[in-house]
């Protein structure tokens, strides 16, 4: 809790020094309302032009949309009318505490900025930094998806390229985002009407066709609560279980449908009367619920069969709703058109009010510190807008339409905001929980706050455990998709002994019960990642108990077992190393992306450039020291855990370095960022081992080379640009921190274990399971952890043989002069480029474009050199000669020392063309690969039998 809220007088004055508020009215505030929201008063630019009435419609406009109109379909044919208006109408209720805790908060201390403000106030910055990027997450995909929704909606009448209709769409919200807040109002005013009158519409219109006034004079009444019946037994599960999971499915949907309608708060700083306007909006969203939600999906569970095929058409428009299909049935032919029509403006309508949100919570993170303070500001309309043009970059998502169908990216955009949202609440609940209970502590009485909500914090106790198992069980789908099913689960019986009390079991228990269970799963197959019989491998079958240790070692099943890595499908490993070596791009991308910045952060900590360029040499210097950490984990846990760890634990680093306030925590996070970010290139080469042979390693090795080099090759230019836009230096570490992000997150999701060690550990595990037989396991599970082992082999080992091995020392020295030439060219060309030439920054970054196209010509060669190695590896009947490796190192050798002889001959003076020292660097580029690759495969080669 901050010690503001808790009324320290010096903490106070801070906090008005801070905020803008005179020391004098903290110090003399004797009423319960000072005291508490002492230094929270805004000193924004915003212009008040919100209503009570506007307020109100932003509520109702950002929550009926897309998600009532359209997605209850799906949730009716997956858990009946019943199971669907349970579970909506109990996500709605324990919503309702949530709406009633903020706006409790934001009658008391009215901020623009939402939960994120009170966050920070109420519990620690540091949730306000994670909740203020969760919901800025939210909107960025929230809003393309809004926008691509929109794009669904118009191919119901006409069916031309998505693009351009994005395009509209995008334009359009974005102009009408950045004039004065009160033209906004207006807008979400009349589209709230539009929706208010549309759901009037249709739930008199299932009134009239349910009691038979349709054209067919057909009444329906409860029929279809009958038959089919009010659940569904969902994926066919038989009995209780199919339709509680119905029914859960359903709550989760439900996300996507209320989301948005805690925001009501968002603009409370641009409210003429905050302490009026919150408490009644807030009330009156119990009334929208109930009249909106709970009452609409009772009808529509009496309108439409559950079993309609037409319920889980994915078109995405007015023709899966169930009004739509309803009407349909009933012979109306007039409805799908207007409810498309409006549906249309809904999702307008709450792309509006994510653009409204997002765009003040964005601008209350700069105010904290927690993003760039430019987003502070505002026009002469009062609008934030740099906010709101940073959303309207990521609306380019929606293009995404573009190579698959509007309705599939719409639907991953739409489960993307779901999570965001329900992790938004839970944070609401956890903010207002020590709010309430710092009101309890300090003894301040509920009757004294401007509005006390009812029922707290029961209700709120409620609704946060709610949403934790929501989001511990929401992909449980998963799971029973994987075909996972109680029949396949072997059944032992246990064995029963009057001696059973001593809770011990004796080697004559364990015989019986491994051989029962031998009998039991005699024609046992594994199913998902084992398709062949239970075996140990090399022919060999389930040993009988007490054989000899040997028996009980799990193997593959000789060279040609479809398990091994190296005989995984083509797709699975070139998906894997796509993933793995956009990994290594992004380490080496973001080594060298800080550079064209150092200027920048020279001035705003008034350091020199000497000092700035320590960003770069310890975020190498983490590179070198990374592998110390990585290789042996990767050897004793596996590959895939190492390289989602390294990548997320250089992302989070960058992020610091991007968030620093002051020299020492950049240079610092920037370390730690190279030691996580080495994980890839210590990591990636041995997954590329694991899973590719002799024959095809070469190319998978040519390829992730390329990755390391041509990261820091094409930093600079795009860097440049960067650091020379208003945007700043510390975007040149925001932008490859949220692609370290995203590579990590896909490391989590899609990548799969590689190293055989840890694959047959994984059988083993699987085997005992099945058969009970505690002692099988594998080679790699024998394998203690001696610290003192791992040092010698790790750290000592190599160190000697850098001393005794003559040919490690020679090749590393040479590598190593290589790979720093690689960094130092990243301070030489600005010298030469934007010195002597008088280039800006983001032109002369354009230059290192002569050293990519100089790798990925030397990449080309070393590919094509592959053929002659394979001639040769067959001629030798499959027996690798190292030296077989060298021959483009003999050719890059000279390549090199006459681009680097030409680059610094040509560059001392303007006298010569720019041409000349560029074109230099193709052949500096194609030298620099020709060396490093072939001289990293032939040191493999020699040394991979140890």
């Amino acid at each position: 809790m901050s010690a503001s809220f808790l009324g320290e007088a010096a903490v106070k004055e801070k906090d008005a020094r801070d905020y803008g508020t005179p020391v004098e009215s903290i110090n003399d505030t004797s009423d319960i309302e000072g005291r508490i929201t002492s230094g929270f008063e805004e000193n924004g630019q915003f212009i008040q032009g919100l209503h009570q009435r506007h307020i109100q419609m932003i509520a109702l406009a950002g929550t009926l949309g897309t998600g009532l109109f359209l997605s209850i379909g799906q949730a009716l044919a997956r858990s009946g009318p019943l199971g669907t208006w349970l579970a909506y109408s109990i996500i709605g209720a324990t919503l309702f505490s949530v709406v009633l805790a903020v706006g409790e908060m934001g009658a008391l201390v009215p901020l623009n900025g939402g939960i994120v403000r009170y966050s920070e106030k109420f519990v620690d910055p540091a949730l306000a930094f994670a909740n203020g990027w969760n919901e800025i997450y939210a909107h960025i995909v929230g809003i393309p998806g809004e926008i691509t929704a929109a794009a669904v909606l118009v191919e119901f009448w006409i069916q031309i390229n998505n693009g351009i209709w994005i395009t509209v769409f995008g334009v359009v919200m974005l102009c009408s985002a950045l004039v004065f807040v009160r033209v906004y109002g207006e807008l979400e005013f009349s589209f709230a009407l539009m929706k208010i009158a549309l759901v009037i519409g249709l739930n008199i219109m299932s009134l009239v066709v349910t009691c038979g006034g349709g054209p067919n004079h057909k009444s329906i009444g409860f029929q279809y609560w009958r038959n089919p019946g009010p659940f569904v037994q969902y994926l066919a599960i038989p009995g209780s279980l199919g339709r509680f999971l119905g029914f859960w499915q359903s709550a989760n949907s439900a996300l996507y449908a209320y989301s948005g309608l805690e925001n009501f708060t968002i603009a409370a700083g641009e409210l003429k009367s905050p302490r009026h306007s919150i408490p009644q909006a807030a009330k009156r969203v119990f009334w929208k619920i109930v009249m909106f939600y709970v009452v609409t999906i009772f009808m529509v569970g009496l309108l439409v069969p559950s079993n309609d095929p037409s319920l889980l058409n994915s078109t995405g428009n007015a023709s899966e709703s169930p009004f739509v299909i309803a009407a349909r049935r009933a012979g109306i032919k007039a409805v799908p058109s207007i409810i498309n029509a409006v549906v249309l403006t809904s999702a307008w309508s709450a792309g509006n009010s994510s653009l409204l949100g997002g765009s003040r919570i964005l601008y209350g993170m700069a105010r904290e510190g927690h993003a760039p303070s430019f987003f502070t500001r505002v026009n002469r309309f009062g609008v934030p807008y740099l906010a709101v043009s940073l959303y309207g970059l990521f609306m380019c998502l929606g293009y995404m339409t573009l190579s698959r169908t509007a309705a599939e990216v719409f639907s991953w955009l739409q489960h993307l905001v779901s999570i965001a949202t329900l992790v938004n609440w839970m944070a609401i609940c956890v903010v207002y929980l020590r709010f309430f209970y710092g009101c309890k502590k300090q003894g301040i009485s509920r009757k004294e706050l401007p509005w006390a909500a009812p029922f707290q914090p029961y209700i709120t106790w409620i609704s946060l455990t709610l949403f934790i198992i929501l989001l511990l069980t929401g992909g449980f789908t998963t799971f029973i998709h994987g075909h996972r099913h109680s029949t396949q689960i072997p059944q032992v019986a246990a064995s029963s002994d009057k001696d059973s009390e001593a809770l011990q079991f004796t080697q004559t228990q364990t015989n019986h019960l491994q051989q029962t269970a031998m009998e039991t799963n005699a024609s046992y197959s594994i199913k998902g990642v084992y398709e062949n019989p239970l075996s140990m491998g090399r022919g060999r079958a389930i040993p009988s108990p007490f054989p000899s240790s040997d028996d009980y070692i799990v193997d593959f099943d000789g060279p040609d077992d479809p398990d091994h890595p190296y005989n995984w499908k083509f797709s699975v490993k070139l998906y894997l190393s796509v993933i793995a070596c956009f990994g290594t791009f992004v380490s080496s991308f973001t080594s060298a992306m800080f550079a064209p910045g150092i200027s920048g952060v020279a001035r705003e900590f008034s350091v020199s450039s000497e000092v700035g360029t320590l960003g770069t040499t310890l975020y190498v210097l983490g590179f070198a020291s990374g592998p110390l950490i990585w290789a042996p984990a990767s050897e004793l846990i596996g590959r895939r855990w190492p390289l989602t760890v390294g990548k997320l634990g250089g992302a989070i680093f960058t992020i610091a370095s991007a968030v620093g306030k002051d020299i020492q925590t950049v240079i610092i996070c920037r370390f730690f960022a190279g030691l996580f970010g080495a994980s890839q290139l210590s990591v990636v080469p041995a997954l590329l081992s694991d899973i590719y042979d002799n024959s095809e390693r070469g190319i998978a090795i040519a390829i992730y080379s390329l990755t390391v080099f041509v990261g820091p090759f094409s930093a600079p230019f795009i860097g440049g640009f960067i650091a020379s836009s208003p945007l700043g230096w510390r975007w040149t570490l925001y932008i490859p921190a949220f692609m370290a992000f995203a590579c990590g997150i896909a490391f989590a999701i899609f990548l799969k274990e590689t190293y055989s060690p840890c694959l047959l550990s994984s059988k083993a595990a699987m085997i005992r399971k099945q058969t009970l037989n505690w002692a099988i396991h594998a080679k790699h599970d024998e394998m203690e952890i001696d610290f003192r082992e791992l040092f010698h082999k790790n750290f000592l080992r190599p160190l000697r043989m850098l001393i005794t091995e003559p040919i490690i020392l020679l090749i590393s020295l040479y590598m190593s002069f290589i790979y720093g030439l690689v960094y130092a060219l990243l301070e030489a060309y600005p010298y030469v480029f934007e010195t002597t030439y008088g280039m800006s920054p983001s032109i002369g970054g354009l230059t290192f474009i002569g050293l990519i196209i100089g790798q990925l010509l030397a990449c080309a060669f070393i590919l094509s050199q592959h053929s002659t190695y394979m001639k040769n590896l067959v001629a030798n009947k499959n027996v690798s000669v190292p030296e077989w490796r060298l021959s483009p190192a003999i050719i890059g050798a000279p390549v090199f020392t006459a681009g680097i002889f030409w680059f610094g001959w040509t560059g001392f003076t303007d006298s010569i063309h720019w041409m000349a020292p560029t074109a230099a660097g193709v052949s500096i580029g194609f030298g620099i690969l020709c060396i490093f690759l072939p001289c990293f495969n032939y040191l493999v080669d020699s040394y991979l039998p140890l």
